[in-house]
């Protein structure tokens, strides 16, 4: 098993419900921070399909029914599946085969960074958004070489898996503000390269795909 740092998270309901306002629309400005490429409003530029049908990985029994209520009620995305115990959440994933996976990272049996590896080997049309408290520098790494679609820290609440959600079905990548800003020492280690655009120039191929 991988070793996670840090001790578990409890979020409030304030938490969860106090940042879940609306979002901006996507910005048009393209920048480039650490390697990676962002628009305005911080989400990465990637391609990826439309996302419908979503899998919820969560053991915390209040986060997980408001993620949830978040998506059954604004968002027009269906719920297919939820566990709070990686093993059976893989068997679950496997069977429904959706479009989305949302996974924590602490788990029982099985952690999130883990089901990341292996669901972008055996199910890899399937998008991972990684929604979590265990933020350092290991998990991030770890993370960016499993290929995460999005890495959403729990401290920004509902609004911030709101955003990855959005980014996602916008074939686009996202990473809260706090984890974009420790990924400039692993642009090396993302699995597949975001688009350039505009006047920005093509790094080195280092034949990592």
């Amino acid at each position: 098993m991988t070793n996670l740092q840090g001790p578990p998270f409890r979020p409030s309901v304030k938490d969860l419900l106090g940042r879940a306002g609306a979002i901006p629309q996507a910005g048009k400005y393209h920048r480039v921070f650490g390697g990676f490429h962002f628009d305005s409003m911080g989400i990465m530029l990637h391609n990826g399909p439309v996302i419908k049908r979503v899998y919820l990985i969560e053991d915390e029994v209040m986060v997980l029914d408001f993620c949830s209520e978040y998506i059954r009620n604004f968002t027009d995305m269906e719920i297919v599946g939820s566990s709070g115990n990686g093993h059976d959440a893989l068997k679950g994933v496997m069977d429904t085969k959706p479009d989305l996976v949302v996974v924590d990272i602490r788990l029982p049996e099985v952690n999130g960074l883990e089901i990341l590896n292996i669901l972008k080997r055996k199910l890899p049309e399937a998008k991972v958004l990684i929604f979590t408290a265990t933020v350092n520098p290991h998990t991030i790494r770890t993370a960016l070489q499993g290929g995460t679609d999005a890495f959403v820290e729990k401290a920004e609440g509902l609004q911030g898996l709101k955003n990855g959600i959005e980014a996602i079905k916008q074939n686009k990548r996202y990473f809260s503000p706090h984890i974009k800003s420790m990924m400039a020492p692993y642009a090396d280690d993302l699995s597949s390269k975001p688009p350039f655009s505009g006047d920005d120039k093509p790094a080195q191929d280092e034949g990592k795909k």
